[in-house]
Order: C-alpha cells, then sequence, then structure tokens
C-alpha cells in the first residue's frame, strides 16, 4: 500500500525536528567551546596580552621598514616587426631576475635592480582592431578562422605579433622605484641596433609611401574634375571622355581606399618613433586577485587562530582519551 500525503509530511517534519535538533546541538557545543577558550584566556590574561602587544609592535615596524610590492603596467606599439623580440627580451630578464643576475640587472635597472621584481608581456587583443588595419588582415583572419577554433586563436600567444598594442606588466618593491623602472625598461628595449637600423628603413619607406598615397590621389582628382568639366561642355571630340558612370564611381572608391590607407600612414609615421613606443603607463597598483592585511593586524590574528586550533586540538585528544578509557 503507498504513503499517503499524510504520512509523507509527517516523515518530513520528523527530518526537519531532527536537523533543527542537531543544529541547536552544534550551536551549544560551539558556544561552550568558545566560552572555554575565553576562560583560558582570562587565567593567562598577561600572558595572552603581552604577547598580543608584542606583535602588534612587531607589525607596526614591519609596516613601516618593509617595502610593499607594487604591480605596475605599461601599453606599448612594438615596432618594425619586433613583437618577438619583446618577448624574448621579457623571458630573458625573468630569468635573469629568478637566478639572482645581479650584474646584468644592476646595468639595466642601476640601484633599482633589487626593487625589481619581474615582469610579464601580453597582448591586447583586439580582433576588430587587427582586421581593420589592413586588407591583407582581412584574409588572413579568414583563413585562420576557417582552419583553426577561433577562441583558442585568440588565446594563442604565438599570434600577438598580429596586435598593436601590447601590455607590459613588471612588479617592483616601493613606490619611490616603479616609474625610474619603467623608464629603464623602455631605454634597454630601444637599444638593439638591428632594429634601429630598421627604423630608419621604415621611416623612409613610410615617407614615400605617404607621398606616393598623395600623388595617386592628386591623380584621381583631377581625372574626375577633367571628367566633370568635358561633360559640361559637352565637347565629344576630346581624346578623353569618361561616358562610362561605373568608371567614374570606380574612382572615387578607389579614392575612398587610398584616403584610408593615407590615415593608416600617418598614424605609422606618428607611431614609428622608437623600437618599442610607450602609449601609457600607470604605476603602483596593487596586484590582481590580492588583498593586503596589514602586519599589524595579521600577526595578532595569527596569534589568535593558532591558539584557537591548539586549544580545539588538546579536547579533540582529551576526548579521545576519554572514549579509549571507556
Amino acid at each position: 500500500m503507498s504513503n499517503t500525503p499524510t504520512t509523507n509530511n509527517h516523515q518530513e517534519e520528523i527530518d526537519l525536528g531532527y536537523l533543527l535538533n542537531k543544529f541547536n546541538q552544534l550551536f551549544k557545543k560551539t558556544v561552550k567551546l568558545l566560552f572555554e577558550m575565553l576562560k583560558v584566556f582570562l587565567k593567562f590574561k598577561l600572558v595572552t596580552i603581552s604577547l598580543l602587544l608584542l606583535l602588534l609592535f612587531y607589525g607596526f615596524y614591519l609596516d613601516k621598514n618593509t617595502k610593499m610590492v607594487y604591480e605596475n603596467k605599461i601599453i606599448v606599439i612594438p615596432n618594425f616587426e619586433s613583437v618577438d623580440y619583446l618577448y624574448e627580451q621579457a623571458i630573458s630578464l625573468n630569468q635573469k631576475h629568478q637566478v639572482g643576475d645581479s650584474t646584468t640587472l644592476k646595468s639595466i635597472f642601476s640601484d633599482n635592480f633589487k626593487n625589481f621584481k619581474g615582469l610579464k608581456v601580453e597582448p591586447y587583443v583586439d580582433i576588430y582592431d587587427f582586421v581593420s588595419a589592413s586588407r591583407e588582415n582581412v584574409e588572413i583572419f579568414k583563413v585562420f578562422a576557417q582552419n583553426h577554433d577561433l577562441a583558442e586563436y585568440i588565446k594563442d600567444v604565438t599570434n600577438s605579433k598580429y596586435y598593436k598594442y601590447h601590455l607590459i606588466k613588471f612588479r617592483a618593491s616601493g613606490k619611490q622605484s616603479s616609474e625610474e623602472i619603467k623608464d629603464s625598461l623602455i631605454s634597454y628595449f630601444n637599444k638593439n641596433q638591428h632594429f634601429k637600423d630598421y627604423r630608419e628603413i621604415f621611416k623612409e619607406n613610410t615617407i614615400f609611401s605617404i607621398q606616393e598615397n598623395k600623388e595617386m590621389i592628386n591623380q584621381i582628382d583631377s581625372i574626375v574634375a577633367a571628367s566633370f568639366k568635358l561633360k559640361l561642355n559637352d565637347v565629344p571630340n576630346q581624346s578623353f571622355f569618361m561616358n562610362d558612370n561605373s568608371n567614374l564611381n570606380g574612382l572615387i572608391h578607389t579614392k575612398k581606399m587610398l584616403v584610408e590607407d593615407r590615415l593608416n600612414l600617418l598614424l605609422r609615421q606618428n607611431d614609428e618613433v622608437s623600437t618599442v613606443k610607450e602609449v601609457s603607463s600607470s604605476f603602483n597598483l596593487m596586484e590582481e586577485g590580492k588583498i593586503k592585511v596589514p602586519n599589524k593586524i595579521k600577526y595578532p590574528l595569527y596569534y589568535l587562530i593558532l591558539f584557537g586550533l591548539f586549544f580545539i586540538a588538546f579536547k579533540f585528544i582529551k576526548k579521545l582519551k576519554s572514549i579509549a578509557k571507556s
């Protein structure tokens, strides 16, 4: 015979009552344990207060004399095909920091070499910026999107060369040294002679491309102006006459693309001032995901937690002994 709804409800009430009773017992035991701990604190109050004051002053001393480690960020543009170079140099600097190569680090950061705590570089992933940078990038993106998982492709650091902006994160101890370490890093990245030579070649080519772009726009303007002039004068015997509107539309479309190219060329000319161009920087940030607790709070709190754990362990062992004897 199946259970009636009344029986099921009664069973649920019994289960709920049992759980509430157990919770009530646990609460009473917890309160009792806390009061027993408090009695021990009061029994040895002089020792407890002395230790807490000692730890409090020790925390104050550490807070005053220990340099905090801050995170700093630099947004940069690697020019002249120097993206791989930038990433390799970052790996090399990290390795030198890990093995304690003070000679090399001092040659880079001078007196701040002890305050340098490592760095990493990551791309600013902006697919729209990458695709809109050039028509060639559109085709590259299409190929990769067809043959690779798009999410994995975007996150893959080996594709970092396709993004314009990159983020350098470096850690430094103390607020005063952060900006000087940033200047030393940028200076170090820009010392490579190979890319200095590339800079001159790229700059010359950019200037030439801007001039060629300007001449092509002027030629299109001349052709369009001549076409309109011939149409207005209605002279059929001229050697040049544009009677096909599609040709005119094609020239206007070409000019529009040339104007867009001109903007990109001017932006590139503005960026090509150094191998690694600094765009912006921010200093002395708290590391992401970390909550800094002052030492003057942390050490007394550690003492209270450790005392509580030892007390609980002592009570547990005492309980086990009682069970063993019985």
